[in-house]
């Protein structure tokens, strides 16, 4: 029954909207600037990028960035004779450009270059002896992605998409 009762006001927004984004390439021409933030799967669940865009009729261009940090403070395991405490960081960061071109009023395809980078500090330290060693680790990437959607713009400026079909390597 909730499965049922979501998709049946999901559909009513999207149809709704519709109805306002009846024309969304001439409100593409309209606007200035656009704001968003992306989620997903892939990378853009994990560093919930945001974007900002300067929409055209035919195009739209923009940057994107996300960032996420994962802590851990280990605890010194009670079967552990060693003493040792382990402490450490991941952050990582998506950095990008991207394009899309609008085929009509909504259909378009998207082209984006992102930097990827990671990195991970680790400390273990010696209960016993106080002693301390430090690790870290760090990589980078860039990453090509292609892709093809539906964007729809509102008359009120909100626009709502999703990217069906994209390739990233």
């Amino acid at each position: 029954m909730k499965v049922f009762l979501r998709s049946t006001i999901l559909a009513l927004f999207f149809l709704t909207n519709a109805i306002y984004a009846a024309d969304s390439k001439s409100n593409r021409k309209d606007n200035v600037v656009s704001f968003g933030v992306k989620g997903g799967v892939g990378w853009p669940a994990i560093t919930s990028p945001i974007d900002i865009a300067i929409p055209g009729e035919k195009w739209s261009v923009g940057l994107d960035y996300g960032s996420k940090t994962f802590t851990t403070d280990g605890e010194m395991s009670e079967s552990s004779s060693t003493g040792i405490k382990s402490s450490g960081t991941l952050n990582i960061t998506d950095t990008g450009l991207f394009a899309r071109y609008f085929y009509g009023n909504s259909f378009n395809s998207i082209l984006a270059i992102n930097s990827m980078n990671s990195e991970m500090t680790v400390t273990a330290t010696n209960a016993t002896t106080g002693g301390s060693a430090k690790g870290s680790l760090s990589t980078s990437a860039i990453r090509f992605t292609a892709g093809i959607g539906n964007h729809w713009t509102m008359d009120w400026g909100f626009e709502i998409g999703i990217d069906w079909l994209t390739a990233s390597t």
